[in-house]
């Protein structure tokens, strides 16, 4: 199950990977935490965690622009769940998604 956030955004996907958890879910569960930079990276002790109490968690935090720290990669968001989504053979129908942009832009 791949479970996408950016930014603050995070939170409501965790509460969704939680409840995933919570209701025995033992499904790989692929989380990705797509930031600008590396000073926008948070809760990473946090997310260590969750993937040390629950083998099926992968974590993949992606920081679009300057250096990955530990537990990151750079690029886009975008462009790793493509990758994954054609690696789990999704057909694009079945790919949804909700963009949401600073005001003002």
């Amino acid at each position: 199950m791949p479970c996408v956030g950016g930014g603050t955004g995070i939170a409501p996907v965790l509460s969704i990977v939680r409840g995933a958890i919570a209701e025995g879910m033992n499904n790989p569960i692929h989380l990705y935490f797509g930031v600008r930079s590396q000073q926008d990276v948070y809760d990473t002790d946090r997310l260590r965690q969750l993937a040390k109490d629950h083998s099926n968690i992968c974590i993949n935090i992606l920081v679009a622009t300057g250096q990955a720290g530990e537990m990151q990669r750079t690029g886009l968001m975008t462009d790793a769940l493509n990758l994954l989504v054609a690696h789990l053979g999704v057909s694009p129908e079945h790919v949804y998604a909700d963009a949401f942009y600073p005001s003002g832009i």
